[in-house]
This record gives structure tokens, C-alpha cells and sequence, in this order.
């Protein structure tokens, strides 16, 4: 009897917990369904790459004494990557000696090379043809005189001729006035053949007259060429001699790049050194399959995130180039992808520096959304918690264009409140909002 008490009473405590359990009220938080665009994302690991490669070139020959970064190493401006043996720094002193005797010669005869000789050269031509205008100008005078002359011995011929037949006068004058046409008549063809000479060569200077400005304007600018070819190999010989004096230098900030010198190593003049991947201008890269290339789009918005040991950081940027040829890296067919970094202040980002992107997709339409995670998937049916006039309502809901984080809500209105965590709740719980 006393057993059954006991089943009693433990029966109805556990009955009144439940009640009380039921009749507790539960603290949600509330989202309204509302009309928003979705904003899409894929994720893609990438890879930061220098925009920007500054070639390394050793100025001077001569044997490497110390160095002090290795390729892969962080560099500024200024720092002294190696230094050289002093014996080179007498050789350079001589080499640019020479060089500048040399431009000072090539500088002196670009000066007398002047406008003026040009202009001199120019007047010379211009006399000439004037000369040539004026002998023109007299031999068809003298043209024109011989003509007439010939006209007036011809007409002498004939009346000696009548006087001959009236034998007023001999035969042999007759020849004299004959032999005076033919000389009148020999000076004409003799003037006409001069005249076609002068005038042909007045026309060909005529015609070499731009030629002759052409060939004094390229004589100059070949001196100019070989004075400024000149002037650059002075400034080589004279950051030669810096570098065997000072070391070789860092020329930007950056990383070091397939920079590989030894002490005791024997350099050669304007060997390649390597060069420094600058960390100023940084580009992203990233491969995607060829059947999702299609949703890549040139500006659209990306962001990176790369995280270190003090957290992750977030990076705007837009995608600047999509290839169009196709690798096979892996056994799947894909694209480059090239990505433009927006921000300025890069942080600790450099050069081969894994990273993530998330390529955003923006439909500019809106749509009624809820979030993702105040779903609840059961048997292949999706359902929200509604808030309902104190009450957690389960509702079964029909979806629509989906992304990472939010489902389009076919069958609620807008304004109907979501609770956003479902699994403290029971259909039917009383509850209250909280923020």
C-alpha cells in the first residue's frame, strides 16, 4: 500500500514538471519576412600575385664580397642586397672617365651642327636656284633675239638671191650672206640645247630641294640619338661605380624574386640579378571550372579574405580579367581569373599569399527571404517557426531561388515574423521576443 503512495505522488510531480515545462515561456528572436536582392556567392581558393616585377641588373662586373637577403626575403628601398670587392672601384672610376670625355666630344659637334649651318646649307640652295632662274631668263632673250635675226638673214638670202640673177652682185656674196643664216641658225640650236640643260637642272633641284632638308634634318637627329645613346650609358657606368662604392641596392620595396648570389661570386656587367615583386600593386588569381566560367563576369564584386595570425581580413575587389584559354592543371578543365584589389591599405597581404575568394552574384530583382539557419529540414519538407499571437507556430514552407544564406518564401506574406532559432522551440510555445 505504502508502495503504491509512493508511484503516486512520484507521478504526479513528474506530471506537473511537464506542465510547467509546457507553460514555460521561451526567449526567441523574431526576422520579418521582407523583400530584399539576394546576394549570391561561390567560393574559390586563390593566389596574391605582384603586379609589378622590378628586374634586378648588376651595373658593375666584379666579384661578390658579402650578401644579406636571400630570394624570398622582404626588402625596402635602399637596403643593401650585396657589396663587392674594392678592387673593381678604381676600374669603374676609369670606365666613366672615358665615357664622359667621350660625351663631352659627341656634345661639341651636336652644337656646331647647328640651325644656323642648316639654314646656311638651305640659303646655299636658294642662291643656286635664282643663278639658274637668271641664265634662263638671258638664254630666252637671246632665244628670241636669234630669231629674229634668223628671220632678217633669211630675207637677206633672198634678195642677194634676185640680185644674183640680175648679176648685180657675185656668187660669192651670195655664200657669205648664206653662210651667215647657217651660223645665225647653228647659235639658235646652240642657245635652245643650253636652255633645256639649265632648265633641267633647275628642275632637279627643285625636286631634291625637300630631299636636302630631309638629309640635314636625319644627320641631326642621328647625333642626337648617338649623344641621348650615349648619356644613358654614362648613367650605367655612373651607377656602376655607386654600386662598388656603396653595394647594390634595393630599388623598391617588395619581395625578392629567384635572387640567387654568393659571396665570391663572379658577376658579369648588367647580368640579371633576380628581380623584386612589389607589394604595392597586388593582383589575386584564381581557377574555376570551364562550366561555371559562364557566371564569372568582368567587374564583378569579389571580396578576399586572408587570415594570419592576427585574424582574418577582408578585402574588396572586382574581377578584372577572365582568360579564355583553358588549363588542365587538375583533371578537370578550367580559367584564370584575375581579381583587382579596391583597397588601398593591404595590411600584412603579400606576393603568394594563399587566400579565399567569394565571388558575389547580385539579382537585381527582390524576393521575400528568410534566413537559412531558422529553417529546419525534416523528411525533405522544409519549416519555419512562425511568432504568432504569443505562440511558436511550425508552418511548412514552399522555396525559390536559393543562396548560401537565405531561401525565397513562396506561400507567407510579408511581414510575417520568422523566430530565427528554431530548435529551442516546440509547436505551440509560448514565447517572447527579445532583441
Amino acid at each position: 500500500m505504502r508502495r503504491y503512495i509512493l508511484l503516486l505522488l512520484l507521478s504526479s510531480i513528474l506530471i506537473g514538471c511537464e506542465n510547467d515545462k509546457k507553460n514555460e515561456i521561451k526567449k526567441v528572436k523574431i526576422d520579418v519576412i521582407e523583400k530584399k536582392e539576394i546576394n549570391d556567392s561561390t567560393s574559390h581558393r586563390g593566389r596574391v600575385f605582384s603586379n609589378e616585377k622590378i628586374q634586378l641588373t648588376a651595373h658593375s662586373a666584379g666579384i661578390v664580397q658579402e650578401v644579406f637577403f636571400k630570394s624570398g626575403d622582404e626588402v625596402k628601398e635602399g637596403d643593401v642586397l650585396f657589396t663587392y670587392e674594392p678592387s673593381i672601384i678604381k676600374q669603374n672610376e676609369i670606365k666613366l672617365s672615358e665615357k664622359r670625355i667621350e660625351l663631352d666630344i659627341l656634345e661639341t659637334n651636336l652644337n656646331n651642327y647647328s640651325l644656323e649651318k642648316k639654314k646656311g646649307s638651305l640659303k646655299n640652295r636658294e642662291l643656286e636656284e635664282k643663278s639658274l632662274e637668271f641664265k634662263l631668263k638671258k638664254l630666252k632673250s637671246k632665244i628670241e633675239i636669234t630669231k629674229s635675226e634668223i628671220v632678217n638673214a633669211k630675207r637677206g638670202v633672198k634678195l642677194y638671191e634676185e640680185f644674183l640673177k640680175e648679176q648685180s652682185i657675185s656668187i660669192f656674196e651670195l655664200e657669205e650672206k648664206r653662210n651667215q643664216l647657217l651660223a645665225k641658225e647653228s647659235e639658235l640650236e646652240s642657245y635652245y640645247m643650253d636652255y633645256e640643260l639649265i632648265k633641267q637642272q633647275y628642275e632637279n633641284m627643285r625636286l631634291t630641294e625637300g630631299q636636302l632638308e630631309k638629309e640635314l634634318d636625319y644627320t641631326e637627329e642621328k647625333l642626337k640619338g648617338q649623344y641621348e645613346k650615349l648619356k644613358k650609358e654614362l648613367a650605367i657606368y655612373e651607377q656602376a661605380l655607386d654600386e662598388s662604392i656603396n653595394g647594390y641596392r634595393a630599388p623598391k620595396d617588395g619581395i625578392l624574386n629567384n635572387f640567387i648570389v654568393s659571396p665570391n661570386e663572379k658577376l658579369g656587367n648588367l647580368q640579371i640579378l633576380g628581380n623584386i615583386l612589389s607589394s604595392d600593386k597586388l593582383i589575386v588569381n584564381f581557377r574555376v571550372p570551364i562550366y561555371r566560367s559562364s557566371q564569372i563576369k568582368i567587374d564583378q564584386k569579389v571580396i578576399i579574405k586572408f587570415t594570419d595570425l592576427t585574424g582574418t581580413n577582408l578585402f574588396q575587389g572586382k574581377i578584372a580579367r577572365v582568360s579564355n584559354l583553358v588549363t588542365e592543371v587538375t583533371n578537370e578543365p578550367e580559367v584564370n581569373v584575375e581579381v583587382e584589389i579596391l583597397d588601398t591599405d593591404l595590411k600584412n597581404l603579400k606576393p603568394g599569399y594563399d587566400v579565399r575568394i567569394e565571388v558575389i552574384t547580385n539579382h537585381n530583382d527582390e524576393y521575400l527571404l528568410v534566413k537559412r539557419f531558422s529553417v529546419i529540414d525534416e523528411n525533405g519538407e522544409k519549416y519555419i517557426y512562425v511568432a504568432q499571437e504569443g505562440k511558436a507556430v511550425k508552418t511548412k514552407i514552399e522555396v525559390g531561388i536559393q543562396s548560401e544564406g537565405e531561401y525565397e518564401i513562396l506561400n507567407l506574406p510579408e511581414g510575417t515574423k520568422v523566430i530565427l532559432n528554431p530548435f529551442i522551440v516546440e509547436d505551440g510555445d509560448s514565447i517572447k521576443e527579445i532583441d
